[in-house]
């Protein structure tokens, strides 16, 4: 298992720790309605919940969210809306993914200039132009753009440029100039920055190996809130680079309620393993049946193709919950295999409803 360097563009789906009853429609509900910063979705949940666990952040997001009459279309509000990071997301405004960026990009390019040029004292403009120019792959302006933005202190900049000049697209590679890119964004407070220099320590891409200060920089990223960088530390902690007792199981849990649901797999595995920590067949059924309904496709794949290098209990208890919700009619035998596949779809589609 690898470190995850920063990429330019992740999103890992918000992944709630398991919720009960209400909390359910309660917590997805208000996890639309902020991410997509829409005052009709904001004012429906708060007609919907007005006494839910989220109505204060709702309505303090309510007033902070433009209304029709409101200067919504300032260039400023435009760019930002349309070019942000989905990992510089903030109260207000919501990150876009490079790939929405893209199918948008004539119209965030043009507000990006326009801002640029209404606040030349802003780098911040400057990086979403260029941001914007990327996706719509104009490689050549956009690096332009992130080398000034840079030079101006922009973190965001700094990360960007970094992962071009380290891969080459675009410009010659240059891992050394990429990890002081990296370490300046660090030093600026970064997590991403912070990431990826701590990536380069561990493999000595640009710089000296430096497994201590790597292990370091992550615990600020994971601090800061990166789910990125806990992922990593788990993945450290399984190497006996970080070696508190029972830290690589935490690290792990800690990504997925971050974020990041790579963690579920590895949490998985030591819990049915007993690797470092107690046992727990029943825990690790329940990190399965999370992952399977929010990463990328390896826990489904760990239970329909790698089912036996799981215990039987894990797997026992998995099917139970699966016949619990309805989707499993098989016998609850402890194997997995072809016959998990089903059940499973439609544990992703709507499954993890039931997960209490």
């Amino acid at each position: 298992m690898a470190l995850a360097p920063a990429p330019p563009d992740a999103t890992p789906g918000a992944v709630r720790s398991t919720p009960e009853g209400d909390r359910v429609s309660d917590d997805r509900l208000w996890d639309f309605a902020q991410r997509s910063r829409l005052r009709q979705l904001v004012e429906f949940y708060i007609s919907r919940r007005p006494d839910g666990r989220h109505a204060h952040e709702a309505r303090e997001l309510l007033q902070a969210l433009p209304t029709t009459e409101d200067s919504d279309v300032r260039p400023e509000s435009l760019c930002e809306r349309a070019a942000t990071h989905p990992r510089d997301a903030t109260a207000n405004t919501a990150g876009v993914p490079l790939a929405e960026l893209g199918r948008n990009a004539e119209t965030a390019i043009q507000a990006c200039r326009a801002a640029r040029e209404s606040h030349p004292d802003m780098p911040h403009y400057t990086a979403l132009l260029a941001r914007a120019l990327a996706a719509r792959g104009e490689r050549a302006a956009a690096i332009g753009y992130y080398r000034e933005a840079a030079a101006r202190g922009n973190l965001r900049a700094m990360v960007s440029l970094g992962l071009l000049m380290e891969t080459g697209d675009g410009l010659p590679r240059d891992p050394r100039g990429a990890a002081a890119l990296y370490e300046m964004a660090a030093r600026g407070g970064s997590p991403d920055g912070a990431i990826n220099l701590a990536v380069a320590l561990m493999e000595g891409a640009g710089v000296r190996k430096d497994p201590g200060r790597a292990v370091t920089l992550l615990k600020q990223a994971s601090e800061a809130g990166s789910a990125i960088a806990t992922y990593n530390l788990g993945v450290l902690a399984q190497q006996g680079l970080v070696t508190e007792p029972g830290a690589a199981l935490a690290y792990f849990r800690k990504a997925t309620e971050l974020g990041d649901p790579r963690g579920f797999v590895p949490a998985a595995i030591l819990l049915d393993e007993g690797r470092g920590v107690r046992k727990d067949p029943a825990a690790a059924a329940e990190m399965l049946l999370l992952g399977v309904a929010s990463d990328a496709g390896d826990a489904a794949n760990q239970i329909v193709t790698r089912a036996a290098t799981w215990s039987p209990d894990t797997i026992r208890l998995l099917q139970e919950r699966l016949r619990r919700a309805g989707y499993y009619t098989g016998a609850v035998d402890g194997r997995g295999g072809q016959k998990m596949a089903g059940p499973l779809r439609q544990w992703r589609r709507v499954g993890n409803l039931d997960l209490r």
